[in-house]
């Protein structure tokens, strides 16, 4: 069964995707399988959250900036 989670290289848009989710604090909460039927496949689909009262995550928190 095809699944979502990335095994291969060059990173796709989706890996960038979750390395930014998971920078965020963001935690995977489980896959749900065969979720989609996209194209006559059945698609994995893995779910991430995050609590307010989850810790916070190690990234530097980034500059913000007024924009013009």
């Amino acid at each position: 069964m095809p699944t979502t989670t990335p095994t291969s290289s060059p990173p796709s848009p989706l890996t960038r995707l979750w390395a930014v989710a998971r920078a965020a604090g963001f935690i995977k909460e489980g896959t749900e399988r065969g979720k989609f039927l996209i194209g006559g496949q059945r698609i994995d689909v893995d779910t991430y959250g995050r609590l307010r009262t989850d810790p916070f995550p190690d990234t530097a928190p980034l500059e913000v900036r007024q924009w013009r």
